[in-house]
Parts: C-alpha cells; sequence; structure tokens
C-alpha cells in the first residue's frame, strides 16, 4: 500500500502602499493609500478567479491584525464569505525606538547607528528592538505550526494521484490558504526554505501587492518528521499599480 501524502498550497500576499514616511515600518500601524487599498483588493480579487479556474479549496483568509493587511483582507473574507482568521505571528518585525520613524528623523537622532544598519542592516542592534534572530525564529516555528495546521485538514494523496495530479486537475481541488502578511515576513520564510544565508535576504524582491506561491507537503521521501517540506511555486509582482479611485 502506498504511503499517503498530504499537501497544501499557501499564497502569501504582501500588503498596498503605505500612507506614512516611515523609514522602517514594522509593528506600526501605518494605514494603506486608497492607491494600496486598490493595490491589495485587485490581487485578491485576481487570485480569487485564478482560484475558481483552477478549483481551490480556499479552507481560510490569515492576515496580520495590522491594520495594512488585516482591513482589506478581513474586507474581502466577508465579501466572499471565506473564514477569516487574524494570526500575530506574522506581523513585520519590531524595530523599536525607530518603528515608524521617519529617515530624517533617525539621521538626526541616531546618525552613527544608521550608518552601521546601512552596512549591516539584518545584524545591528537596534534601542529597544526585536533582534533579526529572533523575529526569523519566531517565524520559523509559526510556519511550521500554521502549515501543519492546515495540512491536516487536507486529504491524504497516494504517491500515484500525486504524480497523475496535474493529468486530473479538473478533478481535483486543491486545499489553499491564503496569508496576507509583510514583505519582512515573506523574506524570512522564503529565506528558510530556500536555504539563503542571511546575508541573501535582500536578493529577493518582495514588491507591495505581491502574491508567493508556496506548497508544502506533510512527508515525503527523506522528510519523515514534523517538519513540513516546502517549494516555492511562484513569485507574481504587480504588473501595474492601480491609480486612487476617489
Amino acid at each position: 500500500m502506498s504511503a499517503l501524502f498530504k499537501k497544501l498550497r499557501v499564497k502569501l500576499f504582501r500588503h498596498g502602499d503605505c500612507d506614512d514616511e516611515a523609514f522602517l515600518r514594522g509593528i506600526t500601524n501605518s494605514p494603506l493609500t486608497d492607491a494600496g487599498k486598490e493595490q491589495l483588493q485587485q490581487q485578491l480579487e485576481r487570485q480569487w478567479e485564478l482560484a475558481k479556474t483552477g478549483q481551490e479549496n480556499i479552507l481560510a483568509v490569515v492576515s496580520s491584525p495590522l491594520d495594512r493587511c488585516q482591513v482589506v483582507a478581513k474586507s474581502f473574507s466577508q465579501q466572499y464569505n471565506l473564514p477569516f482568521q487574524l494570526n500575530e505571528t506574522f506581523q513585520e518585525r519590531d524595530f523599536g525606538d525607530w518603528d515608524g520613524q521617519s529617515y530624517e528623523w533617525v539621521e538626526q537622532n541616531y546618525p552613527e547607528l544608521l550608518e552601521q544598519y546601512l552596512q549591516d542592516a539584518l545584524h545591528t542592534k537596534l534601542p529597544n528592538a526585536e533582534t533579526y534572530k529572533a523575529f526569523k525564529a519566531k517565524n520559523r516555528q509559526g510556519w511550521v505550526d500554521f502549515v501543519n495546521h492546515y495540512l491536516a485538514k487536507s486529504p491524504g494523496l497516494d504517491m500515484r494521484s500525486l504524480m497523475l495530479e496535474k493529468k486530473n486537475a479538473s478533478n481535483t481541488k486543491q486545499n489553499t490558504v491564503w496569508l496576507v502578511t509583510h514583505g519582512g515576513v515573506i523574506r524570512t520564510l522564503l529565506a528558510d526554505i530556500l536555504k539563503m544565508d542571511d546575508s541573501a535576504f535582500f536578493n529577493l524582491k518582495i514588491e507591495t501587492g505581491c502574491v508567493v506561491t508556496i506548497d508544502c507537503f506533510e512527508h515525503g521521501c527523506q522528510y519523515q518528521d514534523s517538519q513540513p517540506f516546502c517549494q516555492l511555486v511562484a513569485i507574481e509582482q504587480m504588473m501595474a499599480k492601480p491609480e486612487c479611485k476617489l
């Protein structure tokens, strides 16, 4: 008898453009611009149309609790009667005293530390800030818990079904979870999945309004423990930013 595999597709959405001048926008509850709201809404709508065509079974829309993510995500979920949840793990990194401040403010108050940060953003200790190491560890464990939770809700497929999935796509519904979150969270998760060094963190271009698709498997081949095996499927940037609707 073939071993059973559980598969889950996760789509990570980055919020739209924000209406402030923050140099480091972490846990500051920045609002979206009108164009930023439209940006995220259009991406969600586009993925919704693709989900219907591809027969995706959307288990939930999950969001960071910060307004730049959850306001549009919650409204969209209500519009299409989708389960909606907040998850504090996937909010942005806390940048402490610098969080939400303008570049000019940081430059005036912390000129030497700013120079250090610009040379090594991930490892420079900022006043009262969450370290990148702690942020990365939190996201790593949160991701494992998140994926395993929704994998448990997915049906098992045997190897033959898994290999023939594309041929039978019209008859198979793909269990999917949407996660609306932040650029730092997405980069950290991708760097971990792709086993990239910290030095490559900023090589990942994750623009506002983009969507990243990841396939996750409960186990398979050498992956016989509690860690899900994850594959990057696609990174889709916004083709054009919408004009503000006033």
